[in-house]
């Protein structure tokens, strides 16, 4: 048996996805009223660049809120098997993701939005081809005369297309995938791996357009060459917004002499399109919580891996009365998985291997505490807020360092809840950030978590 593998068995769920935003989704509604919102989602929401992005409303449901300038969000929802979490603000492109969250339950959702890449106003759409591309130099559309409508079926002479690709070695790339890393072909659902996506928004005049009906618009995913099939051909698949999962259309063929590598398509209508691979010959890795060595049900996991040619997967689940939910895997690449039950967290990267086609792996929880810091530096003798600070705290027991170190940015006010291990022996906060080619840093030590500072001053070396 190999201990502690760091070589993932999960199934690399990323897909390669292009989404066209052109036409409207379903509902987000559930009709949920507020009497009824016994559950709980939480988590983070960041930009490309890792940075929190405060303003961000969250959506399940009926229930909804904004995102706290450190980026950081709770929201009470009705529970559901399937509850779509949307995250939307002016300027990024918004994203969903589908959860299973039943009473009582709590449920990490963490999202990356991406500003829009390139916005593109085209004309004489009626007589002239067009294309679209985004903010990389990517052609990523191109419509033929008349292939632009507005709601009532008519023809329209000029739209703004705006366009965002996304790759799988983007930093938190599987939190900005929209839906599930699933897709549905020949009546039966499949576990899927995606190379790339890129979203496109049309409007004419401010309101949202489609394809005509009869018409068709090739379509251009980006590869990048550390995330690339480097097969002839790969499934596109388009996504259903109502249950997360993707729909096969057809094959996209892969075209080697553009730079970027892409892979082309004819689409017959907008949608959110991906590039995905089915996973095959997948393995099982069955994820056991504990707490105090005695398995928990009803946590909540959450499970991301990347297969060694570069794709991107996610999965969650609710462990069963036994403490296990088993999740399939790839059996090369690497893994990393959290859960959570009420106030207990833990997380969990390598697994052992069993038998053929079998691994599990281990997450031991532990008691949190949360303390919001606000991170400053003196400027004329008044304290001024430090945003961006990348910052790190730990907490150490008798055994060592209980649970996982705690990174994060503070937001916009300067502020960051950290959570870390209740009752240890030892507490680190350290922050560093570099403003205008000066570098400034903090930290500090204690030995309780009541005495961690709720504010902490940056300064230089000069200092």
């Amino acid at each position: 048996m190999l201990n502690n593998l760091r070589v993932l068995i999960l199934p690399t769920l990323v897909s390669a996805s292009l989404v066209i935003t052109g036409c409207g989704g379903g509902s987000d509604d559930d009709g949920a009223g507020t009497s009824q919102l016994s559950a709980t989602i939480s988590g983070i929401v960041t930009s490309s660049g890792g940075l929190p992005v405060g303003g961000v409303t969250i959506t399940a449901g009926s229930a909804t809120t904004t995102s706290k300038a450190d980026g950081r969000y709770t929201l009470a929802v009705a529970p559901s098997s399937a509850l779509k979490v949307d995250a939307k603000k002016t300027g990024f492109v918004a994203t969903f993701d589908m959860v299973p969250l039943s009473a009582g339950q709590s449920m990490p959702v963490d999202f990356m939005l991406q500003t829009v890449g390139s916005s593109n106003v085209l004309a004489n759409l009626t007589t002239t081809n067009a294309t679209a591309s985004d903010g990389n130099g990517v052609v990523v559309v191109k419509f033929t005369p008349n292939s632009i409508v507005d709601g009532s079926g008519n023809p329209v002479s000029n739209a703004t297309v705006d366009v965002t690709t996304n790759k799988p070695t983007a930093t938190n790339y599987s939190d900005a995938f929209p839906g599930l890393f699933i897709g549905t072909r020949d009546g039966s659902d499949k576990a899927i791996e995606s190379f790339g996506y890129a979203n496109i928004d049309i409007t004419c005049g401010g309101v949202k357009c489609n394809l005509a009906a009869g018409k068709t618009a090739e379509i251009a995913i980006p590869v990048d060459p550390a995330a690339d099939p480097n097969t002839a051909t790969i499934e596109l698949w388009s996504l259903n917004t109502t249950t997360g999962k993707w729909v096969y259309e057809s094959d996209a063929t892969r075209d080697a002499a553009a730079l970027p590598v892409v892979y082309r398509a004819n689409v017959t209508h907008f949608s959110s399109y991906n590039l995905d691979r089915p996973i095959t010959n997948s393995t099982e890795l069955k994820v056991t919580v504990t707490n105090n060595s005695t398995p928990v049900p009803s946590a909540a996991v959450v499970v991301k891996s990347t297969s060694s040619s570069g794709a991107v997967w996610e999965g969650r689940g609710i462990t069963g009365t036994d403490g296990t939910y088993t999740f399939p895997v790839i059996p090369q690449g690497t893994v990393s998985a959290k859960a959570v039950s009420g106030s207990l967290k833990g997380v969990g990267y390598g697994y052992d291997v069993q038998s053929a086609g079998k691994a599990t792996m281990t997450i031991a929880l532990a008691q949190l505490a949360s303390k919001e810091i606000f991170f400053y530096r003196m400027v004329s003798g008044v304290k001024t807020a430090v945003s961006g600070a990348a910052i790190q705290a730990f907490g150490e027991s008798q055994g060592g360092m209980g649970g996982a170190p705690f990174t994060g940015f503070t937001g916009a006010d300067g502020k960051l809840t950290v959570e870390l291990m209740n009752n240890a022996m030892f507490y680190m906060v350290s922050a560093n950030v570099s403003i205008d080619g000066v570098s400034y840093y903090a930290s500090s030590n204690t030995n309780s978590f009541a005495a961690v500072p709720t504010e902490l001053e940056l300064t230089t070396s000069a200092q």
